[in-house]
């Protein structure tokens, strides 16, 4: 054999030496790593800083949103009881009304009031939708709510004959048992 013929099969058999060597480095790379807990020395397990870190990091992120929720759903409750006050005030003089004759001037005087305190009501919507808008439910809605539907109530009955006094009284008391 010649020389350039030696020289040629040595660099083959490098290449192949290299190849060979470079594919069994890869076949135990890829092996497996046993499952389970991370290697533990002399009883104590050993874990990662930066594992330890994330997991606290990802915890008191699940700890935020449970606690975001609750206030969330905590808000939106009371925001459903202050539409459910409003719109029931909204329907209750027409309720209360019912099966009584009126004269022009009673529902003249009527009218007069359920404006005057629809105006009442609507601002008491708008404060409502403004905290509503800032994050903050107004506890105090429902309770002014509560406390014009009384006084409009008063001022409704005093515009009634006695006789019909008395039938606005039943509708009062019906009234509760048919909105709940």
């Amino acid at each position: 054999m010649t020389r350039t013929r030696w020289t040629l099969l040595a660099a083959r058999s490098t290449v192949l030496g290299g190849l060979l060597i470079g594919f069994a480095t890869l076949a135990i790379a890829q092996q497996s790593k046993p499952a389970g807990p991370p290697i533990s020395s002399k009883g104590a397990v050993m874990s990662s800083p930066k594992a330890d870190k994330g997991q606290a990091t990802a915890e008191a992120k699940r700890t935020a949103a449970a606690d975001r929720k609750v206030a969330k759903n905590a808000d939106k409750l009371q925001n459903t009881e202050q539409r459910s006050a409003l719109k029931t005030a909204r329907s209750e003089p027409n309720a209360l009304l019912k099966g009584m004759k009126l004269t022009k001037a009673q529902r003249k005087t009527l009218k007069a009031s359920e404006k005057k305190y629809a105006v009442e009501f609507k601002n008491i919507e708008t404060q409502a939708r403004i905290a509503e808008k800032a994050g903050q439910a107004d506890p105090s809605v429902v309770a002014r709510v509560e406390e014009l539907r009384r006084r409009a109530r008063n001022e409704m009955r005093a515009t009634l004959t006695p006789s019909e006094q008395t039938q606005f009284d039943l509708n009062v008391a019906a009234f509760p048992s048919r909105k709940g």
